[in-house]
């Protein structure tokens, strides 16, 4: 891009007052539409319309573009975790991001009008906030893979879990009574099949109560753990 012309840089001086009105304007491109999302997420997407306008216009003001991208990263941040965590689509917030780039152009014509700017100032404000467009969607489209993935990682963990926890007991990690009646009756059947035989061995602790009763129920605890250690440890194959 070609240096900043000086007469572009009230435009941005201008931008920066009217963040409201980009925002009033952005919102009103959504009105009536069927595509609305949670207030909450709605919140963000006016804290993100703000800090934007700000960003763009600090640009065209002439503080450079690296001021920018830097005021820029949340934006793209947020907007790629609010699509990764599927509370507003990738679609939403593309439209959102157009909506927002017609709103700044339409308030730096009409203060273009105001400040009888040049066309080539009018221009090359416009061309800025175009590149923040792209810059801004190619930035949040990484974001939102990164964050899709992650996301992905921890349900899929979190899914695991909770089907460990549904089949093995959370204290010592044996297979629970579902668990093992589950395979217990898979057993029989292939018993039933192959007239083979099947045999089941009960496991008891004497005085097991005695020591919750005198040494605690962390006591006891532990005392299943080793218990449930050693039987693992001489298993030739765990129940899976």
């Amino acid at each position: 891009m070609s240096e900043l012309r000086e007469d572009a840089r009230p435009l941005g001086e201008a931008l920066k007052v009217r963040a409201d009105d980009v925002l009033e304007l952005t919102g009103a491109r959504n009105r009536g539409r069927a595509d609305n999302v949670d207030p909450l997420v709605k919140d963000r997407f006016e804290r993100i319309n703000r800090s934007s306008t700000m960003a763009v216009a600090r640009w065209i003001a002439g503080e450079g573009g690296e001021v920018a991208i830097e005021a820029g990263k949340e934006t793209w941040v947020i907007y790629g975790e609010l699509a990764a965590h599927r509370a507003a689509s990738l679609n939403q917030l593309m439209k959102r991001c157009v909506w927002w780039r017609d709103s700044v152009v339409q308030v730096l014509h009409e203060s273009a009008e105001e400040l009888d700017a040049s066309p080539e100032a009018l221009s090359q404000a416009v061309t800025i906030v175009q590149l923040s467009l792209e810059f801004s969607l190619v930035k949040m489209s990484k974001c939102f893979d990164t964050e899709r993935e992650r996301t992905d990682a921890e349900l899929a963990r979190r899914e695991q879990e909770l089907s460990f926890m549904a089949t093995h007991d959370a204290l010592t990690g044996l297979p629970n009574r579902t668990l093992i009646r589950d395979r217990l009756e898979q057993m029989l059947a292939r018993s039933t099949r192959t007239h083979g035989q099947v045999a089941a061995l009960f496991v008891d602790i004497d005085n097991f109560k005695t020591v919750n009763d005198t040494l605690g129920h962390e006591a006891g605890d532990q005392l299943l753990q080793a218990v449930a250690e050693r039987l693992d440890g001489v298993l030739r194959v765990r129940m899976p």
